[in-house]
């Protein structure tokens, strides 16, 4: 499914019709889903991406890897109509089950989704 997190709290948002975990990949040895492979990130951002353009039509969204990855605290921004805010949102992609933990973000990262007043979440997309 696909989740947002904000501190404590957990949302919901919908199930995604299909799952990263179809993606089949060799690594040499066959192929597998239990396989990840190294772009398994940037799958995760696009379909995040795609889900977020889909469900919120009237936000604006912005992918700030599109191109290139930046290197930033967060991969995508989003702008609900009406708001002025902009809700920074960091992509993690979860492969075969195996859950992201808070330990793969980074501490400026971990910062921001523990401080009540940013506007900051994760968004989890995996099987």
């Amino acid at each position: 499914g696909v989740e947002a997190e904000r501190g404590t709290t957990r949302t919901a948002w919908a199930q995604p019709q299909h799952c990263l975990a179809s993606v089949q990949v060799d690594d040499g040895g066959g192929v597998g889903a239990e396989a990840k492979p190294p772009n398994a990130g940037r799958f995760g951002e696009e379909y995040a991406v795609a889900w977020l353009r889909h469900w919120h039509a009237t936000a604006t969204v912005r992918w700030l890897n599109e191109a290139d990855e930046q290197h930033a605290d967060h991969d995508i921004e989003i702008l609900a109509a009406g708001e002025t805010e902009w809700r920074h949102i960091e992509v993690k992609t979860r492969w075969s089950g195996c859950d992201p933990r808070i330990n793969q973000m980074s501490d400026r990262q971990r910062d921001r989704l523990l401080n009540p007043n940013d506007s900051y979440m994760l968004l989890v997309v995996g099987d």
